[in-house]
């Protein structure tokens, strides 16, 4: 054999050689390297979410437990009774009349996120957050006392939330029959801290004052035609009087006022002249009225001395 020829075989045995030592030398040490190096990778990373969720699980638990102290009891039975003797409590307080308190069924609620939970983690994918428990407060009293009712049902520490206020007025507006319903919530199993209740801030009426002192509900009567030599009223006399609402009656279209000072309260017709004013016409929640020569609109909740707003 020629030594060209050696030369090329000895090259070829050398490839070949090499192949087959980097073909074995991958199946035997590389891809299992790449694979334990993957895996080791991707535990080290559930274990820093892991490390890292423990971290936060006292400042979570802080909060749950705020929640927890918010509420009435860790159970049924001692939400519902709990339940019940607050509204008593509160109707009573209020002197209310017709006093019923009652609650619906309890309505259990599960985490939001059940679909990011494996079924490994069915435990925590299956387990119940906390459960919805209805009820309602149903009382006889004054615009006055019912709002209260509410806004103290409001003001009340523990978690709920107030659904629905039905007022149903009597005898001119005078009384109310009203329900109250809501909804509260508790962790089962978990016993809220007992903590001291804060006194009810009766402060807190005061935004109700001016839709109490109208009364909407109460039907004034109607005022007599008066004549267009009356004499000027002062603005201050006319500031007293606003309109409370724009209804359809058997006569037509009313417009309704009450004083706000006095409580006295007139309807008045198109073409009606009240003090210095005279009504024109009225459209959805706006009045148009003319004293003298000039024109200006007032709307539901203004007073006759507003001229702020001229007819265009």
């Amino acid at each position: 054999m020629r030594l060209p020829q050696k030369i090329i075989l000895g090259a070829v045995a050398t490839l070949v050689f090499a192949w087959l030592f980097g073909a074995g030398a991958s199946r035997v040490y590389f891809q299992p390297h790449e694979t334990l190096s993957s895996e080791i990778a991707s535990t080290t990373e559930r274990i820093d979410r892991f490390t890292s969720a423990l971290a936060k699980v006292p400042g979570i638990e802080k909060q749950i437990e705020s929640f927890v102290n918010r509420t009435l009891g860790g159970d049924l039975e001692s939400v519902d009774h709990r339940l019940r003797a607050r509204l008593n409590r509160i109707a009573e307080q209020l002197e209310l009349a017709d006093i019923v308190v009652g609650t619906g069924r309890a309505v259990s609620r599960q985490t939001p996120a059940k679909r990011r939970f494996s079924r490994r983690e069915s435990e925590l994918r299956d387990e119940i957050d906390f459960v919805e428990l209805s009820s309602w407060v149903s009382v006889t009293g004054s615009l006055a006392q019912v709002l209260n009712l509410a806004d103290r049902i409001e003001a009340e520490p523990w978690i709920k939330r107030i659904d629905q206020l039905n007022l149903d007025p009597k005898d001119n507006g005078e009384t109310f029959s009203a329900t109250v319903r809501l909804t509260t919530l508790f962790l089962p199993g978990r016993e809220p801290r007992k903590q001291e209740s804060l006194p009810y801030d009766p402060s807190r009426m005061m935004r109700f004052a001016s839709f109490i002192n109208v009364n909407p509900f109460r039907i004034p009567e109607k005022t007599q035609q008066t004549s267009p030599t009356l004499a000027v009223a002062t603005t201050d006399a006319l500031a007293q009087w606003t309109i409370t609402g724009i209804v359809e009656g058997p006569d037509g279209l009313e417009v309704w006022l009450l004083n706000t000072v006095s409580g006295a309260s007139k309807i008045l017709l198109p073409g009606d002249v009240f003090e210095t004013v005279s009504l024109i016409s009225a459209q959805d929640d706006s009045v148009i009225f003319q004293s003298q020569s000039w024109q200006f609109v007032i709307s539901i909740g203004g007073n006759l001395s507003d001229r702020s707003r001229p007819k265009q």
